[in-house]
């Protein structure tokens, strides 16, 4: 099957998927932004699913990820956006694990 993403190139706050597990061994925050549903049928260990409390640490380092990278993307886009230094998105999604 071909697919979109596989032209996405990476951005600088993108992150393979050996990076994304340096980074939750070192404790990162990870939270993964697709459905409820989908997070109920599965999901990375110790990740949330939707952020109950705001993080005021800017430089929290945190993980990002979805199914295929595209929504995690936006988001990841999103928090650098409005201040989060040290916020990265898993390139590729759940996929590449």
């Amino acid at each position: 099957m071909f697919c979109r993403r596989c032209y996405r190139n990476m951005q600088n706050w993108d992150i393979t998927a050996e990076e994304f597990r340096i980074k939750i061994m070192q404790g990162a925050v990870i939270i993964d932004v697709r459905s409820r549903q989908e997070y109920r049928e599965g999901h990375l260990e110790g990740a949330i699913n939707r952020i109950t409390k705001e993080i005021l640490n800017k430089n929290q380092l945190i993980l990002i990820y979805c199914q295929y990278g595209g929504r995690s993307r936006n988001v990841c886009r999103l928090m650098r956006k409005i201040g989060y230094n040290n916020v990265y998105n898993l390139y590729g999604g759940l996929e590449m694990l």
